[in-house]
């Protein structure tokens, strides 16, 4: 991890522990991200995270990487948050990596489950990392997803990015790794098993499970701090 980045890190930990120093601050907020998924050697099931979790010795990667027919064949996106647990969604993509672009996103999760929230009366704010997909870009040019948030995350709604190379800093990885172990430690034949098990073991997961990870939010960022910004433990 490079000294810039580790900088980035420790001061967005202390803007945000400054700024919410409590864990009641943190219990409004929603956790989300996408996970893709294949078939690598002997039928084994690949689960991937995006390139920088690298970092993040817990992200789920396997060492034998399947032939590139097989890979990235399920994409899914979730989300979490103190005493919630959103539907996981699973979306379709032209890229063959899995590659979420504004359309997909916009169209198969914004406008479908983060509006339900809405539509619903939660009140809620949305955290995602920094894919481009989400929106985020470096100029002020507005794009599909960012309009949309300008649009409905409003008022008493909102929405941030998370730091960079970070997932030590989104609780929701937890939850991937449940989902990774609990379907490779069941037998699996075809994508639609896949699902299947994905959705039990994301469903398995209780919310006194979820509130601890939401909980320790105000601690992350103290971790980071107290590394100086390199990856921690969390």
């Amino acid at each position: 991890m490079s000294e810039s980045l580790c900088d980035f890190r420790k001061d967005f930990s202390m803007l945000m522990k400054e700024r919410y120093p409590s864990k009641y601050s943190w219990r409004r907020v929603r956790f989300s991200d996408e996970a893709h998924c294949g078939w690598g050697p002997e039928g084994k099931l690949w689960i991937t995270r995006k390139p920088g979790e690298r970092y993040c010795k817990d992200c789920i990667q396997e060492q034998n990487e399947p032939k590139e027919k097989d890979k990235e064949r399920i994409h899914c996106w979730g989300s979490i948050g103190y005493n919630f647990k959103s539907e996981l969604i699973f979306y379709t993509s032209k890229s063959p990596n899995g590659k979420l672009s504004h359309d997909v996103y916009a169209d198969q999760i914004l406008n479908i489950e983060v509006k339900r929230w809405i539509d619903k009366g939660d009140v809620f704010c949305l955290e995602e990392d920094r894919d481009s997909g989400h929106g985020y870009a470096r100029s002020r040019r507005k794009n599909r997803p960012t309009r949309w948030k300008d649009t409905h995350l409003t008022g008493d709604l909102s929405h941030y990015y998370n730091a960079p190379h970070s997932p030590d800093l989104s609780p929701i990885e937890h939850m991937w790794s449940i989902v990774k172990n609990y379907v490779n430690s069941r037998p699996h034949w075809n994508d639609e098993d896949v699902k299947m098990l994905m959705r039990e073991a994301w469903d398995s997961v209780k919310y006194k499970t979820i509130n601890k990870w939401i909980d320790s939010m105000p601690k992350r960022f103290q971790d980071v701090i107290d590394h100086d910004g390199k990856m921690t433990g969390n």
